[in-house]
């Protein structure tokens, strides 16, 4: 199960403060990664995550404006909650919240968010999606860390998305990232969440 919004308030993601401040997010980012030499198993290539930047599970809220962009993405995933088997639920907690940027030649192994809370699932803003960029590839059957090449295609489910796209899924669901073939980066905001 996924569903895919759009968001037609393109200032919510592109005006010039929230940009600059998830710029110097992922340059904290990338300088802790060499630092520590940290990558995520499930990461091929060249991509700057910012998971590594602090043990605080949602510091992606500390970017500038993400606050505003968070209220709508949060009226987004309150309209599927009955998808998820809950109905009319009080809140929603993010467990964890990262951006991702990937550059030409990256791409990401077969993995899921499996969490151990009932109604869970992962939401997935998409600030920037140049032409040739990668998609987010749904898996029947598939298994942590391994290449999309593995499977078949009747088991595959590819998803295009673009600027300003909000894809919430469940978080038990197995899904790959196919080779970003583009100059420009592709970047995504994550959120890890359960319906409370």
């Amino acid at each position: 199960m996924h569903k895919i919004f759009n968001c037609e308030d393109k200032n919510l993601y592109t005006n010039e403060q929230f940009r600059e401040s998830l710029d110097k997010l992922f340059n904290i980012a990338r300088n802790i990664s060499i630092e520590h030499n940290y990558k995520p198993e499930e990461q091929v290539g060249n991509i700057i995550t910012s998971s590594i930047v602090s043990r605080i599970p949602a510091h992606v809220f500390i970017v500038d404006g993400f606050d505003k962009l968070y209220d709508w993405i949060y009226t987004k995933l309150m309209s599927v909650s009955s998808s998820f088997g809950i109905e009319n639920p009080k809140t929603i907690k993010i467990s964890r919240a990262w951006a991702n940027k990937m550059y030409r030649g990256s791409s990401g192994l077969c993995h899921n968010h499996v969490s151990n809370k009932e109604y869970s699932g992962v939401a997935i803003f998409y600030v920037s999606v140049p032409e040739g960029s990668s998609d987010i590839v749904f898996v029947d059957g598939g298994i942590n860390n391994t290449p999309l090449s593995d499977y078949t295609e009747d088991v595959k489910n590819y998803v295009k998305l673009s600027d300003g796209d909000l894809l919430i899924h469940s978080s038990d669901s197995p899904h790959a990232i196919t080779e970003h073939k583009s100059d420009e980066p592709r970047i995504c905001i994550i959120l890890d969440f359960c319906f409370e």
